[in-house]
């Protein structure tokens, strides 16, 4: 038969439908997958129905009967698929619900609000009367309408203030009985409060994701003959220390206990819509899963469901709209994260107790952090610095470095590793036929192959990853030239994963540790984005960068006198006022979504604070042990600013009182107890990298080639002041206690303190009846409301409108600010107006009990001011209110 060019094109379209999730291959965008989703919502009271359901499922007896030599991948994934389908359609009775994803009729019938939650049939039926009279008003002008119209405007506004502000009470009280009774209720309420309305990915498309993390993924790597034989070489020293029942033993109910126990609830399912909630509260499918994980790890075979991966876009930092920012996380079905866990946890254990991993790795590994990799840095560059030397360093960015990993190449660095045959099959078969997709604003687009990379998201990655770099030290050390030596130790690299900090001595050694890196990367298909790759010369006198010049790969790399190493800015000299200053950069952005969620909700005090040492402070703090010995001016003013903004007190009122009422010090010695609290951290692992480049530089901080500015001797110099000098001669033989050390740092930020609110004329009051920075009682009373409260922070912190302070800033000498609201002719203070003046004896006598106004002495006003006495605090609190609002009424009489 011949076909002519009007011979008609035949197509099908073909979908897959999943309990949970619909997936495509006809489209790159789908704008409405399925009208209704079959999901699972946990309730919690439904535990013992779900258990007695899943514990009379079919596919548990058929698991005890099937044996590893008799499967194959068909027959290992109809139990799969058995098994999912089960739980999944047992689990649905009790706690299934059904979602509508088409939303195209999602606004009708839909009541007319104005959008906000605590917008009530109160406040509905008072804009209807306010809109009414309004109307009737403009249709007719009468006084009459006009007096109306006002009227019924004040009810409305009046209305909606009192519903908006018990609402956010309730809300208040509800959260602060979470915050320890249901933490993540609490977080998680938090994070809903958040402005998170803004889309800032509207610019790009379905499609363009697709395109992007297709071309990314789908890459094919030709096989590399070198690092094959190199990887023999390697395999033959390693495999004798291999012990591979430690690897290869059967996986126990154990085993699936403990990894059940690190899986996070409240995250999405995969696609067989299984919750990991189910997992974690029905312990009879420990037994199943048990007899299921070792059919797959004995068989070397993977479920090709676990295989089919949701990807979701996650921007990273620069331009949100190019698709090159983004990281693609994966969502898994919930019994390939149990998998992947038990494996990890094997893999890391066989790891550490053989010592596999290198040492100046410091990602994904328990008791390793950022942290430590700044630190070492940091003392690298004090030893330089302090000798007058230059320090080159390079830090190295690659270019989509776990996304896209040569997978052929990582199982050879497996086996180079000593990894057992059967766990090297068993990761090769999660890996083997990995298919994805991109959902991106609840749209799924088309299916498509996976050839390179390690999954973003699965707890196995990680390890992998670092597996694939942990020959990098040995090969950047061959033939180095003018390295770091750390006592009989060569430094050239630092890494946190991907991160790479490249150092040398010299210009020369720099540039041959780039060409090394460069045969490296050649070696095992890794990128280097020389464009984000920068160079640093750290030295004491200013910078000249015109004369020197770094190439990688033929390209020229910057060279910048300050980077962001981390989180932490470092500049070229090694000062740290820019690195403060970019913290609190930081901070103060975040700070703006703390105000947005507390404008939301009444937090009293307390909680208020809680928020901000969560939020903020772990932003102010960040990495503090290595630079926290800065006055950080950046910092500590942004602090003060927040704190005076939760007592609402004037910007000009003096810090001392602001701490004293609250019971804060200052950042700065929260810095020194992270400090101290890291140095004791080092001294306890006396076989880690850190510890020995510590050691090197206390050996070498008192050398007169020193200066006295290294951290070293700042530690020294601190426990010096706070008087525990033993503990560093005795460091090598037992370890500071902290609590002590702590305990020391209050009381000298108690001293500090005094010293400031002595030293204030402007306290003179404040100081007569406060003795401690501890956090007063009249903060925490929920019976005083915000008004008077502020009122009384205000008159006890001289953050007032009396003459004592007001005429401060005209300079009237403080024995001529008398008061002007009566004839007694005395300076209008604190002490005065509370007790004496007689322009507020009405008030005195509504308010104040009369021991204290009748024969006023400074011993009654003190006692007043301290009382802890809850109805007697409201009674002063509602006085200085009502007293202060009629003093703006009352004729000077002078």
């Amino acid at each position: 038969m011949f076909f002519s060019d009007h011979a008609p094109v035949c197509f099908g379209i073909h979908s897959v439908k999943q309990q949970g999730v619909l997936i495509t291959t006809s489209s790159k965008q789908i704008t409405h997958p399925q009208t209704c989703v079959r999901k699972l919502r946990w309730d919690g009271s439904k535990i013992d129905d779900l258990n007695r359901g899943l514990s009379n499922i079919k596919s548990t007896a058929v698991l005890k009967t099937v044996k590893a030599d008799s499967v194959d991948q068909r027959v290992i994934d109809k139990l799969n698929d058995d098994l999912c389908r089960e739980i999944f359609d047992d689990s649905y009775k009790n706690i299934g619900v059904k979602n509508r994803t088409d939303n195209r009729n999602s606004n009708r019938n839909k009541k007319k609000t104005n959008g906000n939650v605590w917008f009530d049939y109160k406040c509905q039926n008072a804009r209807e009367m306010f809109i009414h009279y309004r109307n009737v008003f403009h249709k007719l002008k009468s006084k009459t309408n006009h007096t109306d119209f006002v009227h019924y405007r004040t009810v409305y506004n009046n209305v909606i203030k009192y519903t908006k502000s018990e609402y956010k009470s309730c809300k208040g009280k509800e959260l602060c009985d979470k915050v320890k009774k249901q933490p993540k209720q609490f977080w998680s309420h938090i994070k809903s409060l958040q402005n998170t309305a803004i889309n800032q990915c509207a610019n790009i498309s379905l499609g363009e994701f697709h395109d992007h993390f297709r071309s990314m993924f789908a890459v094919c790597y030709e096989t590399n003959n070198e690092s094959t034989t190199t990887s023999e070489n390697y395999t033959q020293s390693y495999q004798s220390q291999t012990n591979e029942s430690d690897l290869d033993k059967v996986i126990t109910t154990q085993e699936i206990t403990q990894a059940i126990s690190k899986l996070k609830t409240g995250k999405s399912p995969g696609k067989d819509g299984i919750i990991s909630e189910i997992v974690k509260n029905c312990n009879c499918l420990i037994v199943p899963l048990c007899n299921f994980y070792n059919l797959l790890f004995n068989s070397s075979l993977y479920p090709s469901d676990w295989s089919q991966c949701v990807v979701v876009p996650v921007p990273k930092k620069g331009d949100v709209n190019n698709v090159n920012n983004y990281r693609g996380i994966t969502l898994m079905n919930v019994f390939s994260k149990l998998f992947s866990i038990i494996v990890n946890k094997r893999l890391m254990s066989w790891a550490t107790n053989n010592n596999i991993l290198i040492q100046n790795q410091f990602g994904f590994q328990a008791k390793k952090s950022t942290e430590d990799c700044i630190f070492i840095l940091h003392l690298i560059i004090n030893k330089y610095l302090s000798k007058g030397q230059k320090l080159f360093c390079c830090f190295v960015d690659y270019s989509k470095c776990f996304d896209k990993i040569d997978r052929n190449l990582l199982f050879i660095k497996l086996n180079s590793l000593g990894i057992s045959e059967k766990m090297v099959n068993c990761i090769k078969s999660m890996y083997s036929n990995v298919n994805l997709c991109i959902k991106y604003n609840n749209n799924y687009s088309d299916c498509f192959p996976s050839y390179a990379g390690v999954k973003q998201g699965d707890n196995l990655s990680p390890l992998l990853f670092l597996f694939y770099l942990n020959d990098f030290n040995s090969f950047m050390n061959y033939k180095v030239i003018d390295p770091v030596i750390i006592d009989s130790l060569i430094l050239t690299s630092l890494m946190y994963a991907d991160d790479t900090t490249l150092m040398s001595t010299s210009a020369k050694g720099l540039q041959h540790l780039l060409i090394r890196l460069n045969e490296y990367c050649i070696k095992w298909n890794l990128t280097v984005n020389t464009e984000k790759t920068k160079i640093m010369i750290f030295q004491n006198s200013s910078l000249n960068v015109g004369k020197f010049h770094f190439t990688y790969d033929n390209e020229k790399v910057e060279i910048v006198k300050s980077f962001n190493y981390l989180g932490v800015e470092l500049f070229y000299n090694g000062n740290f006022n820019k690195c403060q200053r970019t913290i609190a950069c930081k901070a103060s952005k975040a700070l703006y979504q703390l105000y947005n969620v507390l404008n939301k909700v009444n937090l009293d005090v307390k909680q208020q604070f809680f928020l901000f040492d969560s939020y903020i402070g772990s932003i102010l703090n960040y990495a503090c042990a290595s630079w926290g010995f800065h006055s950080s001016p950046d910092i500590e003013k942004l602090h003060l600013q927040f704190c005076k903004r939760v007592l609402l007190l004037k910007s000009s009122t003096h810090s001392a009182s602001v701490y004293g009422e609250l019971g804060r010090t200052t950042q700065y010695y929260s810095r020194l107890n992270c400090i101290l609290k890291y140095w004791i951290n080092v001294l306890s692992d006396k076989d880690s990298l850190r510890y020995i480049v510590y050691n090197h530089s206390r050996n070498s901080a008192f050398d007169r080639k020193y200066s006295n500015k290294t951290w070293v001797f700042n530690v020294k110099s601190l426990l010096d002041n706070l008087g525990c000098s033993f503990y560093w001669t005795n460091q090598d033989f037992n370890l500071p206690s902290f609590n002590v050390l702590k305990a020391k740092l209050f009381d000298q930020s108690i001293q500090e303190w005094n010293s400031s609110r002595f030293a204030s004329s402007k306290l003179s009051t404040y100081n007569s009846f406060t003795d401690l920075p501890l956090f007063k009682f009249y903060l925490c009373i929920d019976d005083l409301k915000l008004k008077f409260r502020v009122a009384l922070s205000r008159f006890r912190c001289s953050s007032h409108s009396l003459c004592i302070e007001t005429d401060r800033y005209l300079n009237i000498p403080r024995e001529e600010r008398l008061c002007k609201y009566c004839t007694l002719k005395t300076l209008e203070d604190e002490y005065h107006f509370l007790l004496i003046c007689p322009a507020y004896d009405t008030l005195r006598d509504l308010y104040l009990p009369s021991k204290y106004y009748t024969s006023p002495n400074i011993y009654k006003f003190v006692s007043l001011m301290s009382s802890t006495d809850q109805k007697l605090i409201i009674s002063t609190a509602k006085f200085i209110y009502f007293a202060l609002a009629q003093r703006t009424s009352l004729p000077s009489l002078t």
